[in-house]
């Protein structure tokens, strides 16, 4: 209880300051509002989730500039990169991995940028995006399998680049527009609709892509490998919509939808579809 009520001052006190900054120095108060956005507040792995990192071989290398944590377990089958979202770390898999294990699956995964045991202190799409596209030139995976942030980057990597290795895209609760997770971001702390203006500015300068128009339902027309699309008609960060919205412009990935497992998309029917589809040989239309 006690604690809850030091979190709730807290929001309280950041939400005051930074609707207040917003009218005395309103770069400022972007600024800061952008850092925090970037800034995982979880998404180091607890002792349960170590006990089943620790059974792979693991590496610290660099990319994009950044200290990224690898992890290997490895097989003689199809090579398949998990990439986890925000606030978590590549423990999410231990589910995933025994039945992909059983597979003979050569299964890569990686911790983000200010997450699990990679190193740095902020976290966005486009950076995301860039360590992966470094990993997957030097790893080559014939499937990648992305949830959140993780489907997100990975769209935004592939319409960019076209590999020759990739067979399968494969996106879990992946949210399609930026923008609504920024005003996500604004409702949850109460903040003023010129902060998200702000913080816009920031991010169309650093990227060079308006936030607004950072959409994954439109880069999904550039993907041209076969995939799947799972998503949770109850999932409360990123609306049912958006799947059929990403999958009305993705035509060559099958749409799954599943009941009560929210945005984590934690249960075996998820687990099975992905080890069925991973078990396929889809054809691309490279």
């Amino acid at each position: 209880m006690l604690k809850n009520a030091w979190n709730y001052l807290l929001l309280q006190s950041v939400r005051a300051y930074l609707n207040s900054l917003s009218y005395l120095a309103p770069q400022a108060a972007g600024r800061l509002a952008y850092k925090l956005f970037c800034t995982p507040r979880a998404g180091r792995p607890g002792d349960t989730d170590t006990r089943i990192l620790e059974t792979a071989e693991q590496q610290t290398v660099t990319l994009a500039g950044q200290s990224i944590r690898l992890y290997h377990w490895p097989g003689t089958g199809k090579k398949v990169f998990l990439l986890h979202g925000w606030e978590s770390n590549s423990a999410r898999w231990k589910d995933f991995l025994p039945v992909l294990q059983q597979q003979n699956l050569d299964i890569w995964a990686l911790d983000a940028p200010g997450h699990g045991h990679s190193g740095g202190k902020r976290f966005t799409v486009p950076l995301y995006a860039t360590v992966m596209r470094e990993a997957f030139e030097i790893h080559q995976p014939e499937a990648i399998v992305g949830h959140s942030a993780g489907g997100m980057a990975c769209v935004l990597y592939l319409s960019q680049n076209q590999p020759d290795f990739l067979q399968q895209l494969i996106l879990l609760a992946t949210p399609s527009e930026l923008i609504e997770l920024a005003d996500l971001y604004r409702r949850t702390l109460g903040l003023s609709a010129r902060l998200i203006d702000q913080m816009g500015a920031i991010f169309e300068a650093r990227f060079s892509i308006p936030i607004n128009t950072f959409s994954i339902r439109e880069m999904a027309k550039k993907i041209e490998v076969p995939g799947l699309i799972i998503h949770d008609q109850e999932d409360d960060i990123a609306p049912f919509a958006d799947a059929k919205a990403i999958h009305q412009n993705w035509p060559q990935a099958r749409l799954v939808s599943t009941e009560g497992l929210g945005h984590s998309l934690m249960g075996p029917e998820v687990i099975e579809q992905i080890s069925q589809c991973l078990k396929s040989e889809m054809l691309s239309i490279k």
